[in-house]
């Protein structure tokens, strides 16, 4: 699997995959691009680029369809099974979203006043 770029990859690995993850974790943490380009010191124009290139749909699909797959093969796995069924956890995070989803409301659980 490996990542391919819709254009002929150059010999800049080590900043390649330092641009990758810095398009990762910008994302993954809602940051966005720009923020991430005014913490990391990396040209904003550079992440566009990256980010464009290689976190194609494709791409991340076969990304996560990878790590699922890792982790469904360790033997820890199997602890999370009760009663011969899977179960999982999730911690609870919210994060606002920067657009409006069908998915995005106010919680008054929460006491947010932001949409997440």
């Amino acid at each position: 699997m490996g990542l391919k770029n819709t254009e002929l990859c150059s010999n800049r690995t080590k900043l390649f995959l330092s641009e990758i993850l810095a398009c990762v974790v910008a994302f993954g943490t809602n940051m966005g691009l720009g923020k991430i380009s005014e913490v990391s010191g990396m040209s904003h124009a550079a992440l566009i680029t990256t980010a464009r290139s290689y976190l194609r749909p494709e791409t991340v699909h076969a990304a996560n369809d990878a790590v699922s797959n890792a982790t469904a093969a360790l033997s820890a796995f199997k602890l999370f099974n009760i009663r011969e069924e899977l179960h999982s956890s999730s911690d609870g995070q919210r994060f606002e979203t920067q657009i409006n989803t069908f998915n995005s409301r106010y919680s008054p659980k929460n006491l947010s006043v932001n949409r997440g």
